[in-house]
């Protein structure tokens, strides 16, 4: 139906020149947290795990590393019965646990790093983005997990992903728990129903499989305008970073930067039409004029984007989900969250997971307290009592989110782990997406030159990986 009839300091020192740098939309202050409670899909706290035997963990102080502020606060039935269950299984079995500051986002490799080749870990399980944990373990300095015998990563509380991304050669380095919503597209409210377009026809498409790119594209014509008719827009249909816009696209349309075969080699994936298709459909959006320009060029805030948005000047903005907090704080008015409108190629919604990594730090702690520290996060990471599966992120997702239909039919979906694709490339060293998105807007040359001119140093990269994960056994 047409919608217009109705997104060691040597060692240190060689380990931070691997580091991608920083690019702008990564803020530190509005970087993801993750999700570090016990929120697994497939956990169902109704009954409580138990582990057996009385375990005396023997007063061990466990603490996880973190780069964001954590708020322990809460006063829901769920907070209260988490924070008593937190507190049976402490004094059961003899420890403590919880999370702990120890930098900032860009601050995480170097202190980690330093702490532990010192043999003095600034945490006992640390926590990095997704794309920093491939530098430690180019380091060695990540402990083999799955050699504790108390732990189970086939079981569904895992995050399947990370176990899979995080395992070479039989042997596991990383985990996660949960399955963290990552690009999406955030609409106001206010901006389409003043275009006369009722938001509810965006999650009812979501729901029955027919948001797609081309009803994206028409409501994007339409709500895009010329309010002064002065030849000028004044609204425009999205706000967003080109990266995070080409993110989205290219998984919506099962395409990738970069793949993983069964024998967990690392292969160059730009070179489809699907991959192909994503990138012209981004240099379509720009070109149709639907996309509100950086001011850069005026000396324009870096928060433009996220301005643009909430003061109702676009209707759509592309970020990751974590952006909410950018958008509550910004501003008084109702917004929704829905996945990226999926491509001609993909059969359903996809989003991207790019996961935050726990890992335990090597040579500092003996097998014996590896798996004393893995049995008290295994613990850690349930559910109280009482509660089923996801009660956790949906207690939390009521204090962020006023419509529930983002909640019920959107989070929902992206925590699940079915609805996603791993985003590898994060996990190559210096493998830079802005070769293409940095420039997919501006520069004169086609997509196809664009992804050509990308290939010899994105084929270096990876096959430096794939070199170096190979050596691991």
């Amino acid at each position: 139906m047409k919608l217009k009839k109705l997104f060691s300091l040597l060692i240190v020192t060689a380990l931070m020149l691997t580091l991608v740098t920083a690019c702008l939309e990564d803020n530190d202050d509005d970087k993801t947290p993750g999700d570090g409670t016990g929120t697994a899909e497939g956990n169902d706290g109704t009954d409580a795990p138990d582990r057996g035997d009385y375990r005396d963990l023997g007063g061990r102080d466990i603490s996880i590393g973190i780069w964001w502020n954590e708020s322990t606060t809460g006063t829901s039935a769920y907070a209260e019965a988490r924070a008593d269950y937190l507190l049976d299984i402490q004094e059961k079995h003899n420890f403590t646990i919880g999370y702990s500051r120890v930098g900032s986002w860009g601050q995480m490799v170097d202190l980690a790093a330093v702490s532990v080749i010192a043999g003095d870990p600034e945490a006992t399980i640390f926590t990095f983005d997704s794309q920093h944990i491939m530098a430690l373990f180019r380091q060695n300095l990540l402990y083999p997990v799955s050699n504790s015998p108390s732990i189970d990563f086939t079981e569904d509380k895992w995050n399947q992903h990370v176990r899979e991304l995080m395992t070479f050669n039989g042997i596991t380095y990383g985990f996660s728990n949960t399955y963290e919503p990552r690009e999406g597209l955030f609409f106001n409210k206010d901006v389409l129903m003043n275009a006369n377009i009722d938001y509810n026809i965006i999650y009812d498409m979501q729901e029955n499989n027919t948001w797609t790119w081309e009803a994206f594209l028409e409501l994007c014509e339409i709500v895009t305008q010329d309010l002064t008719n002065d030849g000028e827009t004044d609204i425009w249909a999205i706000t967003a970073f080109n990266k995070a816009t080409l993110n989205a696209a290219i998984i919506s349309n099962g395409a990738a930067y970069v793949t993983r075969d069964s024998e967990g080699v690392f292969h160059n994936a730009t070179m489809t039409n699907e991959f192909l298709e994503a990138v012209q459909f981004v240099r379509e959006l720009n070109t149709r004029g639907f996309v509100r320009p950086s001011p850069f060029d005026d000396g324009g805030d870096w928060q433009w984007f996220i301005d643009g948005f909430n003061e109702g000047t676009s209707a759509f903005r592309i970020h990751d989900e974590y952006a909410k907090r950018s958008i509550n704080e910004g501003g008084d008015f109702e917004w929704g969250f829905v996945f990226f409108p999926r491509g001609p190629r993909a059969d359903e919604l996809i989003s991207v997971y790019r996961e935050n990594v726990r890992m335990i730090p090597v040579s500092v702690f003996s097998d014996a307290e590896v798996d004393d520290i893995m049995f008290a996060y295994d613990l850690y990471i349930d559910e109280p009592p009482g509660f089923g599966s996801g009660q956790g992120w949906r207690s939390a997702a009521l204090d962020d989110y006023r419509d529930r239909r983002a909640i019920d039919e959107t989070l929902y979906r992206m925590r699940l782990g079915i609805h996603g694709s791993l985003g590898y490339h994060a996990y190559i060293s210096n493998f830079e997406t802005g070769r293409i998105a940095d420039t997919i807007w501006y520069d004169e040359k086609t997509p196809v030159q664009l992804i050509e001119e990308a290939q010899q140093e994105w084929n270096h990269l990876i096959s430096e990986a794939n070199a170096l994960f190979a050596a691991f056994g």
